[in-house]
């Protein structure tokens, strides 16, 4: 199979949506490893000239405020937040007053919503997923990426190379432990997906240990309490980078660019009461990626600042992550993405019934 660089993915996914419009949802691009895996250092000209034409000088507007809840991890997840954060002038040209709440996960992220402390909130699709099933009220209204940027490490102490390496042990009745931060959240899905991919169930050949936050993951791999966890990529690059253990598994080689990991998510009475507060929101994030793609030593620059002002990764770690992430500038989902969700959402466990994908979201926005 001939390979596809990121490069040529992003042209085409552009292309593509384009085309599509805002009806519905495009069918995704036939991918290889090397679609997350090339480096790309800059963005084809023919991104410089969508992501150029499209801006356009906007009007004299009447400022909003809007309030964005974000939850805590997803800051690994979506390095272009940190451009929202420090670029004011984005918001500024779109006269939006932004009222930021962090909070310590989806289950919370969604209660903000729902309470009616937050008119759009940053969420997992494994936080949005059981979330629309409860509440069909929720809509989806942006798919911010291509892709799953989840990895598989596992400790420095630990024998394992591959997942045939986790295969055998298990085989031989070895039982292989992995963190996780709390029930229903990403880290928890992959250690459920991840069971199912080496033929085996959380409770058999995997025993899942929920730990909480990222540091207390990181000191019980530290101290050989467990072999390994799933999380961003980013993080595991750095703990590769520190000699504390080594990726052995992407997603994105067993999804390729068939997965939306995070989202942006409203309700249907924010829609009625404001839906052009949604629609400035929306533009404005096209612009907060459009200064990512295009700026790329500005954007890791601020990658790689301590926090909070940044993620405190090394460079090369930001390079690294920067070069792999695909952004969806356009915001419509993948067809094969959203089978996807459902598919092993329903799988591990997450939900039982949920709407029909099509309930899902809208692109009323887009």
């Amino acid at each position: 199979m001939k390979s596809v660089s990121r490069r040529s993915f992003i042209a085409t996914a552009v292309g593509t949506a384009v085309v599509a419009g805002v009806g519905g949802y495009f069918a995704g691009s036939a991918t290889t490893r090397a679609v997350e895996r090339v480096v790309a250092t800059t963005v084809t000209e023919r991104i410089r000239e969508m992501v150029t034409v499209t801006q356009t000088a906007a009007p004299k507007l009447e400022p909003i405020t809007i309030r964005w809840t974000i939850g805590e991890g997803h800051r690994t997840g979506m390095n272009s937040l940190l451009v929202a954060e420090n670029v004011k002038e984005i918001a500024e040209r779109h006269a939006l007053k932004i009222e930021y709440n962090v909070v310590a996960g989806d289950g919370e992220v969604v209660r903000d919503l729902l309470d009616g402390r937050a008119d759009i909130v940053t969420l997992t699709i494994y936080g949005a997923l059981p979330a629309i099933e409860k509440d069909p009220n929720i809509k989806l209204v942006y798919f911010t990426d291509f892709g799953m940027y989840a990895s598989l490490l596992v400790g420095s102490h630990t024998p394992y190379k591959s997942l045939d390496d986790l295969r055998k042990a298990i085989a031989e009745g070895k039982k292989i432990k992995l963190g996780f931060s709390r029930p229903g959240s990403l880290s928890y899905g992959n250690v459920i997906m991840l069971a199912n991919i080496l033929g085996t169930k959380v409770g058999e050949g995997i025993e899942a240990v929920s730990l909480g936050t990222i540091d207390a993951i990181v000191a019980a791999l530290t101290r050989r309490e467990i072999d390994g966890f799933p999380w961003s990529m980013a993080v595991h690059l750095t703990l590769e980078e520190k000699g504390l253990g080594r990726i052995i598994f992407l997603f994105s080689d067993y999804f390729g660019t068939n997965w939306h990991e995070r989202v942006f998510a409203t309700t249907e009475d924010v829609i009625k009461k404001n839906p052009e507060m949604i629609r400035r929101f929306i533009n404005y994030w096209r612009d907060v990626v459009r200064y990512y793609m295009l700026n790329r030593d500005k954007a890791i620059a601020l990658i790689t600042k301590d926090p909070p002002e940044g993620l405190g990764y090394s460079r090369k770690v930001a390079e690294r992550y920067y070069d792999v992430y695909i952004h969806n500038y356009f915001g419509a989902p993948v067809k094969a993405a959203l089978e996807n969700i459902d598919y092993w959402s329903k799988q591990t466990g997450l939900v039982k019934n949920p709407p029909p994908i099509e309930k899902w979201y809208t692109t009323d926005f887009l």
